[in-house]
């Protein structure tokens, strides 16, 4: 084994000193608020350095037999520890065993190198314990629904989606089982989010709605679409969330993924500039139209994982996906035609395409703003689209009358910034 430096293992010690300090300074803090702790700042100090003092033996010998003996004799002092606690405070809990031996764990990692191992834990103990109270009431105020709800997503996400198979098959190949249960998965996940931040916090519909917005503004289109039909005293809080959260998020994410994580180039983004200036415009405009509507509370009365309307949903997209997949192979000649169609299925892949291109020699730097300008049309006029479906009918003209303004707006100003440089 590599043994550590002079000034290596004076490091080591010092972190293993300072992660112990923060341990036990966050205990001391609690215990000034009444809180019953029974390992204070100068335990959590010693055993963090005799955890670090058995890894430091570890490293010097290379015997896991110091190992094993340092784990036996924490283990005993935690026993004992426990059991003082126990008679004083009349609290029979593991909290001061478990946390002794993850301290003692945390030196050992500091003497063994692994320090940011060793930071991440003490972190994570920290925001444990002082979000303890937090944390109770939380789990009190869970219902039976909501923790169904988060094993079934979990089973979703975690169980069925791994084991599927990544290839097309059936008739003509075009139903690929894992594509099409990651779109179940995605839109999941945001009805889920959204349940949870709209019963948290009052503006939680609006936050919820610009982080799904991330993901698929088609999604959350379609969730607020949903909402019109059921909430029509909301009407104007749909209609602003329609859109700019739905909105919003997309020309973000064009940016983060073709300049900062494709192209690593600005060329592009001075051409995409005026479409990019006009959409913020737009974007203010409808703040400015229904601002004061955005942030409305909106109470969501249903189930944290509604199936059958998360279904409904990943079964439209992925029709979406598969139409422009064929369009794609159909006429892979025209260009801006398959962007166009496929941004109405997913932002993100379009804009990686683009940006590929790009990166790749095959168009020019104004060609490619072109192309993420015709996404951005697409996917505005999409929202447009989907709110005919809706029966609220002021919902529903509000939306589609809006949608084809902004997307005869941004058409007209990404023409003119191709064709005459502007």
């Amino acid at each position: 084994m590599l043994v550590n430096t002079f000034d290596q293992n004076v490091l080591y010690l010092l972190l293993a000193l300072a992660l112990g300090s923060i341990i036990g300074l966050e205990n001391e803090y609690r215990k000034s608020k009444g809180v019953r702790i029974f390992l204070g700042l100068r335990t959590s100090i010693f055993v963090a350095i005799l955890g670090y003092l058995f890894g430091f033996l570890f490293v010097m010998l290379n015997n896991l037999i110091i190992l094993v003996t340092g784990f036996g004799v924490i283990s005993v002092i935690a026993s004992l520890m426990y059991v003082e606690k126990s008679n004083i405070f009349k609290s029979p809990t593991a909290t001061t065993f478990v946390s002794t031996l993850i301290l003692f764990t945390i030196g050992v990692l500091t003497a063994l190198g692994a320090y940011l191992y060793a930071i991440i834990i003490t972190v994570l103990v920290a925001a444990l314990s002082f979000y303890k109270i937090e944390m109770e009431e939380f789990v009190a105020n869970i219902t039976r629904t909501e923790l169904i709800a988060t094993l079934n997503l979990l089973i979703i996400a975690l169980v069925v989606l791994p084991i599927l198979p990544n290839y097309p098959i059936g008739p003509y190949e075009i139903f690929n089982p894992f594509q099409f249960w990651e779109i179940v998965v995605i839109v999941a996940v945001i009805f889920f989010i959204q349940y949870f931040a709209s019963k948290m916090i009052k503006s939680g519909f609006f936050l919820s709605s610009l982080v799904g917005g991330i993901v698929s503004g088609t999604t959350i289109i379609l969730i607020i679409l949903n909402l019109s039909n059921q909430l029509k005293n909301k009407t104007k809080a749909l209609i602003a969330n329609g859109l700019f959260s739905s909105n919003f998020m997309m020309i973000i994410t064009q940016i983060i993924v073709v300049f900062f994580f494709v192209t690593y180039s600005t060329a592009t983004l001075v051409y995409f500039l005026p479409v990019t200036v006009t959409f913020f415009v737009l974007m203010a405009l409808s703040l400015v139209l229904y601002g004061k509507n955005i942030k409305e509370e909106i109470k969501i009365k249903r189930s944290p994982l509604p199936l059958v309307p998360i279904f409904e949903f990943a079964i439209i997209l992925f029709v979406v996906i598969i139409a422009a997949d064929i369009a794609v192979k159909a006429v892979p000649q025209l260009l801006p035609a398959t962007i166009f169609i496929a941004s109405f299925a997913n932002v993100i892949a379009a804009s990686l395409t683009v940006g590929l291109l790009f990166a790749g020699h095959h168009i020019s730097a104004s060609y490619a703003a072109l192309l993420l300008g015709l996404e951005l049309i697409a996917a505005v006029l999409e929202k447009g689209i989907v709110g005919l479906f809706s029966k609220n009918k002021a919902f529903r003209n509000a939306i589609f009358t809006y949608s084809i303004a902004f997307s005869a707006v941004l058409s007209i100003v990404a023409y003119l910034s191709f064709a005459y440089g502007i």
